[in-house]
């Protein structure tokens, strides 16, 4: 049982790191489009897509250990005032949102060859292109549904 949990995880991380970069790709296009273009100076260079995987994948391992350690900090707090563990868990979700956007901020500040500005608006443009996919993927899963629903 361990064993498949663990393969899945596994699994689970390839998948995501390959999908984080598609968006990361996604998202310094849609910064550079909004900028004036690649050539623009204040343009971010596209990565590859090998170095995309490994920013994804950095980016996933900093917001674990940040978010990991703001976890154990809030619980230790929480469970010393006798705070409710639902309304820690609402809390610490919630705080950890800007945490984690600052997060991958500066991991594309260290991997990426641009100012803490300049990434924050391509981590800007990362929940942007976030947002239209999952709305592309719920438009679709309802077109499917009525159209099988209308059979």
């Amino acid at each position: 049982m361990g064993g498949a949990v663990l393969g899945g995880m596994c699994f689970g991380l390839v998948i995501g790191t390959l999908i984080g970069a598609v968006l990361i790709r996604a998202s310094v296009w849609l910064y550079n489009k909004f900028t004036g273009g690649p050539e623009s100076p204040s343009a971010v260079p596209s990565p590859d897509f090998g170095k995309a995987c490994g920013i994804a994948l950095a980016t996933t391992g900093a917001n674990f250990v940040v978010n990991l350690i703001m976890g154990m900090m809030m619980g230790g707090a929480a469970a010393a005032g006798g705070a409710s563990p639902q309304g820690t868990q609402i809390v610490a979700q919630l705080v950890s949102l800007p945490v984690s956007f600052f997060v991958a901020a500066a991991m594309l500040m260290l991997l990426l060859p641009t100012t803490f500005g300049r990434a924050m608006l391509v981590a800007l443009c990362y929940i942007l292109v976030c947002i239209i996919v999952v709305v592309c993927i719920v438009l679709i899963v309802v077109a499917v549904g009525f159209a099988l629903h209308s059979r």
